[in-house]
C-alpha cells in the first residue's frame, strides 16, 4: 500500500484560480537567504529574467510588493 499526500497553494481572484508554484516560495527564501535577487537566481538556477517575471506577476495579482529591492545593494 502506497498512500501520497500532495498539496499546493493556491490563490482565486473573481473566479479565477492561479497555481502557486513552489518556485516563488524558494525564490523568496533564497533572496531573503542570499541578500540579493541575483545571487537567490544564481543559488535556484534560474533567470534573472524568469525571477524578475516570477515577482512582476505575483504583484500583480497580489497587489503589492512581495520584496523590497534596492539597486546596486548586492
Amino acid at each position: 500500500m502506497e498512500i501520497k499526500i500532495d498539496f499546493h497553494w493556491q490563490l482565486t481572484q473573481h473566479g479565477k484560480p492561479h497555481h502557486i508554484d513552489d518556485i516563488l516560495f524558494q525564490m523568496l527564501e533564497a533572496i531573503q537567504q542570499e541578500g540579493s535577487l541575483k545571487q537567490a537566481t544564481e543559488k535556484l538556477g534560474v533567470s534573472y529574467r524568469f525571477a524578475w517575471g516570477l515577482l512582476n506577476k505575483w504583484e500583480a495579482l497580489l497587489g503589492q510588493p512581495l520584496v523590497i529591492l534596492e539597486r546596486g545593494r548586492g
